[in-house]
């Protein structure tokens, strides 16, 4: 993925991303982008919506509605809670009405330089619940360089094979321009 973002004001956030993947070959290649923003409402609360648009083909598009909370445990553990609620045929699928998600992220700060995360997230479809229903977890790490952050994760998807039987591994490189 592509990704920009960009401060308003200490509140407000905005951002976009084009996303690229392939299943199995290069003809099934798909592209979206995600148009987004987030609203700060102090002592770690936000509140998000995306905008998600199919780029080729039919993968459709989507509206998707966060809420997330960040709670310090102590000076070096924090957890991150998230809801979601998602629209449209982009994330529900062809029948369905709307797609729920609820996660958390411990996460362990090593400093200001190093952190180790754990995201643990559940998903599923009201009209589809039964044969969308997912968990993921994801390991993450993430080292910074001055204003360079370097993330790698691993999203292990759990449960049954006929929903959720992709693994991916995921680089990223946020830096301030």
């Amino acid at each position: 993925p592509v990704n920009i973002l960009g401060a308003l004001n200490k509140e407000w956030e905005l951002g976009a991303k084009v996303d690229m993947y392939t299943y199995n070959q290069m003809d099934n290649m798909e592209a979206s982008i995600d148009i987004g923003g987030r609203y700060r409402m102090g002592a770690g609360r936000f509140v998000e919506l995306d905008g998600y648009f199919g780029l080729n083909r039919n993968n459709g598009s989507a509206m998707v509605l966060t809420y997330g909370k960040e709670v310090y445990i102590a000076s070096s553990f924090s957890n991150t809670y998230e809801a979601r609620a998602g629209f449209f045929d982009g994330v529900t699928g062809d029948d369905g009405y709307v797609k729920f998600a609820f996660g958390t992220i411990p996460t362990l700060h090593f400093g200001r330089s190093f952190l180790c995360m754990i995201e643990i997230t559940s998903s599923g479809s009201v009209g589809h619940f039964r044969d969308d229903f997912m968990v993921d977890i994801i390991p993450k790490m993430e080292l910074a360089f001055g204003s360079t952050r370097v993330r790698l994760e691993f999203d292990i998807g759990v449960l049954q094979d006929d929903n959720n039987d992709q693994k991916s591994i995921g680089l990223y490189v946020q830096t301030a321009l």
